[in-house]
């Protein structure tokens, strides 16, 4: 199961390089996953610093990757039941997970986003 969870984040950041500007460094990538409903955002730093959003619409692959990761890790045993998770990834490939386990309602979500936003300075 482990090597299924990282085949499915090595995914993710193949589909968050492919999307990103040229000159990108670090991407930041915020999932949120319930039962019924998840959301995505990206969020990359050049090398000059600038601070910019991904060429494009986010492919639906990416929510499927995160999706997936999501069913995994519940499925786990012991069993990881996050509602959020911070992928961040470096241009080198290499990545840090940070997950977040509290609940996700929808009306909150610009706040979150705001705060999260604020966390990463962003």
């Amino acid at each position: 199961m482990v090597d299924k969870i990282t085949k499915l984040y090595r995914h993710a950041g193949k589909q968050i390089a492919k999307i990103a500007p040229k000159d990108w460094q670090i991407a930041w990538t915020r999932v949120e996953m319930e039962d019924v409903t998840g959301s995505v955002v990206c969020f990359y730093r050049s090398i000059d610093y600038a601070i910019k959003p991904p060429i494009g619409k986010l492919p639906l692959d990416l929510y499927n990757d995160f999706r997936n990761i999501w069913r995994e890790t519940r499925q786990a045993k012991p069993p990881n039941i996050w509602s959020s998770v911070t992928f961040i990834l470096q241009r080198n490939g290499t990545f840090t997970i940070e997950y977040g386990y509290e609940p996700v309602p929808i009306e909150d979500e610009l706040e979150r986003l705001k705060a999260w936003k604020q966390k990463y300075l962003l």
